[in-house]
């Protein structure tokens, strides 16, 4: 099997690994500036929660409808307009002079944003060969890794020194950085235009939509999204609630587990990209997520034991890692003519899996335990193992499998 060692494939990778980076900052970039913007606004904290609620819903609408115009006009076009205007809209954040601008300046980066993740994803299926596809995901997604280790701490820092306008303005030098390279290194590189129909948009965002959702396996796997994130990222909103309030832990020993989740990721995203290639995406998603249930089922029962609940949370967040980069590889292969499409309706069900886990844990919480939490985590992973179950590997993956044996 050979490696992604071409200089143009390296290229690639790179400008791809840096959109991804960019974004990933942008997702997690709040959080640490809440007390700074709700200073400067005049607002409470908790109304901090509206600039990520906006641009996460303004996220997942958009992605639907710029799925399906990626397949109808190309990806390159999509995914460039997206990122200059990400550049903007940030800028347009880091000068906003009130909480309803910054409001409406989130949402449309969140409409910007919803124009290049799913568009990388897809670019890649799009460029990279299927039996080497995984180690280049793996490589892109650790970016969203590396975001949370080292992009945000560096924008706290900024804001920390020159004010909380500068952690945008320094995202919005990435995201141009970003856009120039992707004009300069995929003009020369492009695919051939997408094989859909022609006519008119709507009608185009309409049959790519329907086409996707046509398709069982594609549809299942949409699912299997769904149920994973309703279980890692609806554990990783209240992670802090269990390690804080259960286990009466540190502001210095949450600190390192905030690091063992972001490493285990890291480290995860890119072995499993490399084990997809060598043994197969499906395998590998199965074993990792099977692996991911027992630790979400087992961490709240680990509350008096401080070392077990940070190998718990490292096994959770290495196979969590593991197992989206061998999905994705997988689901970008399940309708290749709309990947754009597929691969956007991904992303939403991405986050519409995180708003349900959060919203039903925050309920749990409430009115229960951390045990109950850890049930409902570990049981939406189980799903989304079962649906996994029901997916089959694509045939040349199966052709592959069969020649190295």
């Amino acid at each position: 099997m050979k490696a992604v060692s071409t200089l143009q494939e390296a290229r690639m990778t790179a400008i791809l690994f840096l959109l991804i980076f960019t974004v990933g900052c942008d997702t997690f970039l709040v959080s640490p500036l809440l007390p700074k913007l709700a200073a400067a606004y005049h607002m409470e904290e908790a109304q901090g929660g509206q600039f990520v609620l906006a641009y996460a819903g303004c996220y997942a609408v958009s992605a639907i409808i710029l799925g399906p115009m990626s397949d109808r006009i190309g990806r390159s076009r999509i995914l460039l307009g997206g990122a200059s205007l990400f550049t903007v809209f940030t800028v347009l954040c880091g000068l906003s002079q009130s909480y309803r601008m910054m409001l409406l300046f989130r949402a449309l980066s969140g409409v910007a944003a919803a124009a290049i993740s799913p568009q990388v994803w897809a670019l890649i299926g799009d460029h990279f060969p299927y039996e080497r596809r995984g180690r280049v995901l793996g490589i892109v997604t650790s970016a969203l890794s590396l975001s949370q280790i080292l992009g945000v701490p560096l924008a706290a820092w900024s804001a920390s020194v020159w004010g909380w306008r500068s952690a945008f303005f320094m995202l919005a030098g990435l995201s141009l950085m970003g856009s120039l390279t992707f004009m300069n290194g995929f003009a020369r590189n492009r695919t051939s235009p997408p094989k859909v129909p022609q006519g008119s948009l709507p009608a185009a965002i309409a049959l790519g939509l329907s086409r996707a959702i046509r398709n069982k396996q594609a549809l299942t796997g949409l699912g299997v999204m769904f149920f994973m994130s309703l279980g890692s990222l609806g554990m990783y909103t209240f992670i802090g609630v269990f390690l804080w309030k259960y286990m009466n832990m540190s502001l210095v020993g949450m600190g390192w587990a905030i690091a063992a989740i972001g490493g285990g990721n890291l480290a995860g995203n890119l072995a499993g990209g490399y084990a997809s290639d060598r043994w197969g995406e499906r395998s590998v998603a199965l074993f990792f997520m099977l692996l991911m249930a027992g630790s979400l089922l087992s961490l709240p029962y680990l509350s008096a034991h401080s070392l077990l609940v940070m190998l718990a949370i490292v096994v959770w967040q290495f196979s969590g890692g593991a197992s989206l980069v061998a999905f994705n590889s997988l689901l970008s292969e399940l309708e290749p003519q709309v990947r754009g499409t597929v691969m956007s309706l991904n992303n939403a069900a991405m986050y519409a899996g995180t708003t349900v886990g959060v919203a039903l844990n925050g309920w749990i919480l409430e009115h229960f335990d951390f045990m109950g939490v850890g049930w409902i985590c570990g049981s939406a992973i189980a799903a989304a193992v079962v649906g996994m179950l029901r997916l089959s590997a694509p045939a040349h993956r199966r052709q592959i499998k069969i020649a190295n044996e």
